[in-house]
C-alpha cells in the first residue's frame, strides 16, 4: 500500500490493499486535513484490489464521520472492499477505464480456527456482515436497475463492471470526462 498527502491541495492518494495500513493512511490523512479546515472539501484518489472488510468498514465510518465534504475518485481498480470505501464519499467519481467489482468476500476465519470458531464466524458474516453490505450498496443505489434481490445475486459471484455501468447502478456517481488537449 503506498499513501501520498498533499495538504495545499487537500489531495489524498491512497493505493494498494484495503488493509490496516491503509486505514492508517486515511485517518491520518484525514486528520491532517480536518486539523487545518473543517470546511474545506477534501479528495481522496484511490485504487484498491479490495481487501480486509472489516478495516474496510472502519474506512467508511471515518470518511461518514468527517465534517468536511468528501469526494472519491477511482482509477485502474476498485474492488471488492474498496468499492465499500466508495459510498462513503460525498461524490463518488470514476475514470472511464476503472475496473469496478463487488462480491460477498471471503470469510476471516483463521487457519488456527477451531470447527466451532469457524462456524460460528461464517454464521456471523453472513447474518450481520451481508445484510450490512447490502444496506451501504443499496442507501444510494439506482433502485430502478439495482433491487436488493439483483443485488445479492451481483454479490454471490464476482461481479464486474465496466465504469458506466456502476454509475447506471448506482455504485458510483460520474464517469471522469476526458479533458481535450488546448492546441
Amino acid at each position: 500500500m503506498s499513501s501520498a498527502i498533499d495538504i495545499k491541495r487537500r489531495r489524498l492518494t491512497i493505493i494498494g490493499s484495503v488493509d490496516v495500513d491503509m486505514l492508517r493512511a486515511f485517518c491520518i490523512g484525514l486528520d491532517a486535513f480536518e486539523a487545518r479546515s473543517k470546511t474545506l472539501p477534501i479528495r481522496i484518489i484511490m485504487s484498491s484490489e479490495g481487501g480486509e472488510s472489516y478495516v474496510s468498514l472502519g474506512i467508511y465510518d471515518r470518511i461518514k464521520a468527517s465534517p468536511c465534504k468528501v469526494t472519491i475518485e477511482c482509477l485502474g481498480e476498485i474492488m471488492s472492499a474498496g468499492t465499500l470505501i466508495l459510498q462513503a464519499g460525498d461524490k463518488r467519481l470514476l475514470h472511464p477505464n476503472t475496473r469496478f467489482m463487488i462480491h460477498y468476500g471471503s470469510t476471516s476465519v483463521g487457519d488456527n480456527s477451531n470447527a466451532k470458531d469457524a462456524i460460528s464466524q461464517i454464521q456471523f458474516e453472513k447474518n450481520f456482515d451481508n445484510p450490512l453490505m447490502e444496506d451501504i450498496y443499496m442507501s444510494r443505489a439506482n433502485k430502478k436497475l439495482l433491487t436488493r434481490p439483483k443485488l445479492r445475486e451481483y454479490l454471490n459471484t464476482d461481479s464486474f463492471f465496466t465504469a458506466s455501468r456502476a454509475v447506471e447502478l448506482g455504485l458510483a456517481d460520474a464517469v471522469i470526462g476526458v479533458k481535450k488537449k488546448r492546441k
